[in-house]
């Protein structure tokens, strides 16, 4: 294999490992069964080279099969969903200090619990809400969680006192945690292993663009309106959401039962046979039900822990350290901007702290214009080479790029703030770095867990995002503080050298790394 990536030892398949390109001149052990090429038979794209996987059953209900106009509307349904749960978390920020004045709170308390409580929620919900999908589905979770958001967003607008307010920020937290830890496995349920790095990669994209672009919007409305008008355009968003998800965004959840090469396909949500004829059937009005009557085979209580077991996976728990501390550290620098360009000698006023946050946007959008060649392109050309087989290890090649970007991000931005340079160099230079090199990074991770564990994804994200929720939720606890005593530069200079620890643990550096991986995820 390329890189030095090692075989894996055991007699059965590893996971993840799939054809995914026609070699039907190649006539070798590795790509052959005798004389017929494996790929024959199998079912390809419509160039006829690229081997679809996993293998899409003949079900109309599957949604592997689904039109590419339903699967675009998914997508853009997910999009717009996942941006408006980027944004509420940093909807406040950039009126930190004026707001935590008004309640009559210190800005690092005021910090924790607009930001702290609403992130120790987002952890909690994304396990409770994944064992929720485990046993219902995916549709009934996305809708209950977005009709919820709508309404801890009118909830926290109409807040009169500062415990009502975080409260409310609790509430949403806990129905935000199934939008990051479900929506990459629904796009596994969806798209196919050569088109997921794109569509992950909209995913990061949303919710990053919605994190960037939340301060600069609600800044100048804050500082020419009210905060409560921010809130409650909020809730109009996910008011919006919830009538995306209802008729947009079906359920995913589907079972496939493979025997050799051939794909058959039962419907995770149906036990009888006449039921199963009738899913194949469903009418887009019967599609439109809020629960499709799935029943999982796993005990609640089961699904619930199960997350956990998941520390035991290197593939998992390298995943989670990777994530927490990149979107960790972004939500960090983020809670510290009122602080830093409020003062002297930027001294901004609430709207232009908003407008920081502008240069993060179109970095996200830059590096979702690279993840497609980066993600896609890059997997594709090494399974060509390894004989149309691929790897989910052949995705961690772009995490070069946001070991190198975020590293010298974090630097320029430390270095020059504690210099009081034009705002330019920190502002587009170094968080446009930043947020380059972190929308890759969390594109490669999701991909690389769901193409590792399809069948486990939703669990093992749900625990990735539990571990950055409480990583993102002790640092708003000091940040503040430690920018204050120990001054930007060295506060931020110490974020930066987190880069290098991430990367000298991943997996993509040593062939050994990359059997210790492989056989993480080998049954």
């Amino acid at each position: 294999m390329p890189f030095g990536i090692l075989e894996p030892e055991a007699s059965s398949q590893c996971p993840g490992t799939v054809v995914i390109t026609d070699h039907s001149n190649l006539h070798d052990s590795t790509t052959t069964e005798g004389s017929v090429p494996v790929t024959s038979g199998l079912k390809k794209d419509a160039s006829g080279v690229v081997v679809l996987a996993p293998q899409p059953s003949d079900s109309p209900g599957d949604p592997l099969n689904w039109t590419a106009t339903k699967k675009n509307l998914f997508t853009v349904a997910y999009t717009w969903i996942c941006g408006a749960v980027g944004a509420l978390g940093p909807l406040l920020i950039a009126a930190y200090r004026p707001l935590s004045q008004q309640w009559g709170v210190e800005i690092g308390q005021f910090a924790t619990g607009a930001q702290g409580s609403l992130l120790c929620g987002f952890g909690v919900g994304a396990v409770l809400f994944n064992a929720v999908a485990a046993k219902m589905g995916k549709r009934p979770v996305y809708l209950f969680t977005n009709a919820m958001l709508m309404i801890a967003c009118f909830w926290g607008a109409a807040s009169r006192s500062f415990a009502s307010f975080v409260a409310s920020r609790a509430v949403a937290g806990l129905c935000m945690g199934p939008m990051t830890a479900l929506v990459p496995a629904s796009v596994g349920d969806v798209w196919f292993v050569h088109e997921r790095g794109l569509r992950t990669s909209l995913y990061a994209l949303a919710f990053l663009s919605g994190n960037h672009l939340a301060s600069p919007i609600a800044g100048t409305i804050i500082e020419h309106g009210s905060w409560r008008i921010c809130m409650n355009a909020m809730g109009g968003a996910f008011g919006v959401s919830t009538l995306l998800v209802f008729f947009l965004m079906p359920e995913t959840t589907f079972e496939r039962i493979h025997e050799g090469m051939e794909a058959k396909s039962t419907s995770a949500h149906l036990e009888t046979s006449e039921e199963h004829e009738i899913r194949q059937g469903q009418s887009y009005a019967r599609q439109l039900l809020p629960y499709q009557g799935y029943r999982g085979r796993t005990a609640f209580s089961k699904a619930l822990v199960g997350p956990f077991f998941a520390l035991a996976n290197p593939t998992v728990v390298w995943a989670a350290v990777l994530f927490m501390t990149n979107l960790g550290f972004v939500v960090g620098l983020g809670a510290t901007q009122s602080l830093i360009f409020g003062a002297p000698p930027y001294n901004f006023s609430i709207t232009q702290v908003g407008l920081v946050n502008l240069s993060a946007f179109v970095a996200a959008l830059l590096g979702t214009a690279a993840s497609k060649p980066l993600l896609d392109g890059i997997a594709q050309r090494l399974s060509k080479s390894n004989h149309g087989i691929f790897e989910p290890e052949f995705r961690l090649i772009p995490m070069v790029f946001t070991l190198l970007f975020t590293t010298a991000g974090y630097f320029v931005w430390g270095q020059s703030i504690s210099q009081g340079l034009p705002w330019a160099v920190p502002v587009v230079v170094g968080l446009g770095f930043v947020t380059f090199g972190t929308q890759i990074g969390i594109a490669t991770i999701f991909t690389y867990v769901v193409d590792c564990h399809q069948q486990d994804a939703a669990p093992a994200l749900g625990l990735i995002t539990l571990c950055q929720a409480m990583f993102s939720f002790g640092l708003t606890f000091y940040i503040n503080e430690w920018v204050s005593q120990s001054g930007p530069r060295d506060c931020f200079f110490a974020i930066g050298s987190h880069g290098r620890l991430d990367f000298s643990h991943a997996p993509v550096v040593s062939p050994l790394r990359y059997e210790i991986i492989c056989g993480g995820r080998c049954c």
